[in-house]
């Protein structure tokens, strides 16, 4: 599978992701019931499809390096995730999540040795800033939802952390066995966070709510990950934070048209700013791919 194929899949895929685990947290279901049983379907695909495919799991050091910094991502950065989707809507988990260049960058600055330019130091400031506007109105919702942004933002800064690091590790692992490798190395996390936190099996399940966690666990879980770490391989880390600057525009519409989410003037001007902040952030990128495009390359 090419490079830009797992790039626009893994776009598609996190775009409807927000609503998804919107739709998997509703009243009367425990947000890490939801998340443990994504996750335990996930690592079952991911080895059927290991097995179908033939595809080998290797046990060497650096693989399970790679295991380890992906799992950094699918445990704790996800664990954050559904917690704050407890007091946030699906369009505001997009919108936070947005950030993830901000953070790549900083991070691939250390990490990675890339440089940071004053346009992506800029597009950092107007895109933090818009997303204090876009937040604005959270103060009408007490602590919990200004607590809930900052629970989301440091789930962002994670996930952003563990895409440097499998980039830095820089094994020569499948995105379907790095996924695999992750997930099983965060199963018995969820089930120690399931005893520790005491999480019980719910009385009903409407038809939408197990919908969104098989939908999250194969295709969210499984195949968005292996698509993510297929491109990751290939592609430059802040490359790969260019898909955030695509997901809130296609994840605020769906929630707009599914879920019937509205937002303030003041709420769509902190929305433009993060976008532009974003756009000027990765100004030179988009610019590189537009070459590349009208050169014939995929990306």
């Amino acid at each position: 599978m090419s490079a830009a194929w797992a790039y626009w899949g893994v776009i598609l895929i996190w775009s409807t992701t927000p609503l998804a685990i919107d739709w998997s947290v509703e009243p009367g279901v425990d947000w890490l019931f939801a998340l443990a049983l994504r996750m335990w379907g996930g690592l079952v695909v991911a080895f059927v499809f290991l097995a179908v495919l033939r595809e080998r799991f290797p046990l060497d050091r650096r693989a399970w390096h790679a295991y380890v910094a992906a799992a950094l991502g699918v445990y704790l950065s996800m664990l954050l995730t559904y917690w704050a989707a407890q007091h946030l809507s699906s369009g505001v988990l997009a919108v936070v999540f947005g950030l993830t260049p901000f953070f790549t960058s900083l991070l691939a600055g250390v990490g990675l040795g890339e440089r940071l330019t004053w346009n992506k130091i800029l597009g950092m400031l107007l895109g933090f800033g818009g997303l204090w506007l876009f937040f604005h109105d959270q103060l009408t919702l007490g602590d919990w939802g200004w607590i809930a942004v900052m629970v989301m933002a440091l789930s962002t800064f994670l996930h952003a952390l563990s895409t440097v690091w499998v980039k830095r590790v820089g094994a020569q692992v499948s995105g379907l066995a790095v996924t695999a490798g992750a997930l099983l190395l965060s199963a018995p996390l969820y089930a120690l966070s399931w005893v520790i936190l005491g999480v019980e099996w719910p009385q009903t399940l409407a038809p939408r709510t197990l919908g969104a966690i098989a939908y999250l666990a194969v295709v969210g879980s499984v195949l968005g990950f292996f698509l993510y770490f297929h491109a990751l391989r290939v592609l430059p880390a802040s490359r790969m934070g260019l898909i955030p600057l695509l997901t809130p525009l296609l994840a605020v519409s769906l929630a707009m048209i599914l879920n019937d989410e509205h937002f303030t003037p003041m709420a769509w001007a902190g929305f433009a700013s993060v976008m532009a902040g974003l756009l000027l952030h990765e100004s030179a990128a988009l610019r590189r791919w537009g070459v590349s495009r009208m050169k014939g390359r995929s990306i």
